[in-house]
C-alpha cells in the first residue's frame, strides 16, 4: 500500500506553438511535451487536440502540498516576463496542477502561499487540484465506534 504523496507541474498549452521556442526561451527542459495531432497512445487512434509543454516537480511522500508547489514556483518566478511574452505571442493557456494521492486517509494540508498565487496571477494561470483517494481502513469503523 502506498503513502500519501503530492506532485505539481506547470502546463503551458495552446492550439499550436513551437515547443522548442518555449524550451529555448525558458532555458528549462520540459518533463513532458506533445504537439496537436500527436497520438495519445500508440495503440489507439485518438490524437491530441492541443500542443502542451509541461514541467513537473516529481512526486514526494508528504502531508504538505508546499513541499512540491514552492519548488515549482521558485523554478519559474524569475521567468514571468518570458512566460507573459510567450502567452501573448502564441495565445497560450497556463495551468498550475497539483496532484494529491491520498492513502490510508492521510490528507495533506493545502494552503496556497501568496508567492504561488502572485505568480499564478502574473502569468494568468489557473490552479487545477486533482485529488485521488485510495481505499483505506477506517479506524473508527474497525474499533466499532
Amino acid at each position: 500500500m502506498g503513502k500519501t504523496s503530492v506532485y505539481a507541474y506547470l502546463s503551458i498549452s495552446g492550439e499550436y506553438f513551437p515547443i522548442d521556442i518555449v524550451t529555448e526561451r525558458l532555458q528549462i527542459e520540459p518533463t513532458r511535451k506533445w504537439n496537436a495531432g500527436d497520438l495519445i497512445k500508440p495503440e489507439k487512434p485518438m490524437r491530441r487536440s492541443y500542443t502542451n509543454w509541461e514541467y513537473e516537480v516529481k512526486s514526494v511522500e508528504t502531508l504538505d502540498v508546499n513541499d512540491v508547489l514552492v519548488p515549482l514556483i521558485q523554478t519559474f518566478e524569475n521567468k514571468v516576463e518570458i512566460i507573459q511574452k510567450l502567452q501573448h505571442e502564441y495565445d497560450l493557456y497556463n495551468v498550475i496542477r497539483i496532484v494529491i494521492q491520498i492513502y490510508d486517509g492521510h490528507t495533506p494540508g493545502l494552503v496556497i502561499p501568496v508567492q504561488a498565487s502572485s505568480f499564478a496571477a502574473a502569468i494568468g494561470a489557473d490552479f487545477d487540484i486533482d485529488l485521488y483517494a485510495f481505499s483505506y481502513k477506517d479506524q473508527y469503523v474497525e474499533n466499532g465506534l
